[in-house]
């Protein structure tokens, strides 16, 4: 599969788990709870598959890329509103409706002017090599036990974080 077509596959997976947030009850916390907690990490990941493969080997065929950036800074303070808001609490569903537009306008941005520019330049093996890339270092993240650890414990302190998001890396 070539790259774009891997990010686009994840990319429905975020959308998936979005609406399955979305379709869950306020009296079932613990289940959102965990859906959250999904999203959360697989963002996350996302961001950090597109960091370290995608962005890098696309600068020169998109311009967007920066764009795509600023984007990631905006996903990431809208996750962090979610999650400090929680699932017990009142304006919930607002935040999590807030959070879907915002990674349907990222995801779509990227499909259909990032994906498609890309799809255009780059020579389909490249494109095909980074798509294995991306899908293996995908694997090889969620089966991290340190990766885990990481993702708890931002979990945890985007939920203790006041103010923002925002903090060194």
């Amino acid at each position: 599969m070539r790259a774009t077509e891997v990010l686009t596959a994840h990319h429905d997976e975020l959308r998936s788990l979005l609406a399955e947030l979305a379709r869950l009850p306020g009296d079932r916390a613990e289940e959102r709870q965990r859906v959250l907690d999904r999203l959360v990490d697989e963002l996350s990941l996302h961001e950090q598959l597109e960091d370290e493969i995608f962005y890098p080997s696309v600068t020169a065929a998109s311009p967007m890329v920066a764009v795509a950036h600023a984007e990631h800074r905006y996903l990431e303070d809208q996750v962090a509103v979610v999650v400090r808001t929680g699932p017990r609490r009142a304006g919930f569903d607002e935040e999590v409706r807030v959070l879907t537009a915002a990674v349907e306008h990222h995801a779509g941005h990227e499909e259909s002017e990032m994906f498609t520019e890309v799809d255009a330049k780059l020579d389909a093996d490249v494109l095909d090599d980074m798509g294995a890339r991306i899908a293996a270092r995908l694997e090889k993240l969620r089966g991290s036990r340190t990766t885990q650890l990481r993702l708890r414990v931002k979990r945890e302190v985007l939920r203790r974080t006041p103010g923002g998001a925002r903090r060194p890396r």
